[in-house]
């Protein structure tokens, strides 16, 4: 499947499914080989909020947050979102090097992905969730810029 216009291109050949409606696009995620099943791994660390049990992907204080998705099958490694790179403090002395990184696997079995952008005013907001064993989307990264 194409990229859809308004995804960013590092997702280019990993978007299996997209859906929009007015301000925001849904995809969901895949390999380069199409496989939607996927391991979450990422840098910084896992914290739940008030009133929930559900924990986020955050920053760990000495260096942004990284999430990747691993291809459990093939191996293949990819970048989901680099608050560095891509949030609204990127610089590019602070873009992590994956190789370099040292990367947790969530405690998850594979799982589908989605990605939604939703965009508002000169900024976008992404929420990175899960399909739970019920079908439920489990938001577990959610960045405002």
């Amino acid at each position: 499947m194409d990229t859809p216009a308004g995804l960013p291109e590092w997702l280019t050949g990993h978007v299996k499914a997209t859906s929009t409606n007015k301000d925001s696009i849904t995809v969901t995620l895949c390999s380069t080989t199409g496989n939607d099943y996927l391991e979450v791994w990422y840098s910084g660390k896992l914290e739940t909020s008030l009133g929930s049990s559900q924990p986020y992907i955050v920053d760990d204080g000495d260096a942004t947050f990284v999430v990747c998705a691993k291809d459990p099958s093939t191996g293949e490694l990819f970048l989901v979102f680099d608050e560095a790179k891509h949030g609204y403090a990127s610089l590019p002395a602070n873009q992590a090097d994956l190789a370099a990184l040292e990367l947790t696997q969530m405690a998850l079995p594979p799982v589908q992905l989605l990605l939604d952008l939703h965009a508002h005013d000169d900024d976008v907001d992404m929420t990175l969730s899960y399909i739970d064993s019920s079908g439920n989307p489990i938001t577990f990264v959610g960045y405002a810029s």
